[in-house]
């Protein structure tokens, strides 16, 4: 049997979501916790870090390196790694500012760049990653900044109109909360269902 809903808990429904909305875009009404990283964290997961997690359920992981401007196959060259000899590192920053930026996209260029395939989706995803060699064994760190955590500055410094002023402590509390909250969730996502990753997740926290 369809589940269906009555047209007016719908439009009461809606109601919420649009007041909700509203409230969250106008700094004088938005409270300290609307908070928009769980939203931007949510996206992040789904778009990255649960198709990569697919990967990572398989014994070996392939990491294809592009040569020239050759187009990826499956049949391109690749370098395979157990499973339990790789990682993922998730850089954040610890504040959201120019500085704190900056030491991240100068620790994240440093990394090499790679693909992984994915078979349900029938596409190649771009990674950054850092390999070694010790003993014999290849490990591997998939390494990824989540830029998406900086759409909290352009948020409340482009549309509430905050002044991004350090020693402002009301913004400085406001960055560690949106900061905190994005980690959060991703921790939260990753016990729903995501074992790999409950082992293999780390932060790298810079700034």
């Amino acid at each position: 049997m369809a589940f269906s809903i009555a047209p007016i808990a719908i439009e009461a429904a809606i109601t919420v979501g649009i007041n909700v909305v509203n409230r969250f875009f106008q700094e004088k009404t938005k409270k300290k916790e609307d908070l928009v990283s769980v939203g931007l964290a949510v996206g992040y997961f789904y778009n990255f870090l649960e198709p990569l997690n697919n990967v990572l359920t398989n014994e070996a992981f392939k990491l294809y390196k592009p040569v020239g401007n050759n187009s990826l196959t499956q049949d391109s060259p690749y370098t395979s790694y157990k499973i339990d000899d790789v990682n993922v590192e998730v850089i954040i920053p610890k504040r959201l500012d120019v500085e704190a930026i900056l030491a991240c996209e100068n620790e994240f260029k440093n990394s090499n760049k790679g693909f992984f395939y994915l078979p349900q989706n029938n596409r190649f995803y771009g990674i950054n990653y850092l390999a070694s060699s010790a003993n014999n064994k290849e490990r591997l760190i998939i390494l990824d900044f989540a830029r998406p955590s900086l759409a909290a500055k352009q948020f409340y410094e482009q549309i509430l109109g905050i002044r991004p002023f350090n020693n402002d402590e009301k913004w400085m509390a406001t960055q560690f909360s949106e900061l905190a909250a994005f980690k959060q969730s991703l921790i939260n996502l990753q016990k729903l269902g995501y074992g790999v990753l409950v082992n293999k997740l780390h932060f790298k926290d810079i700034g």
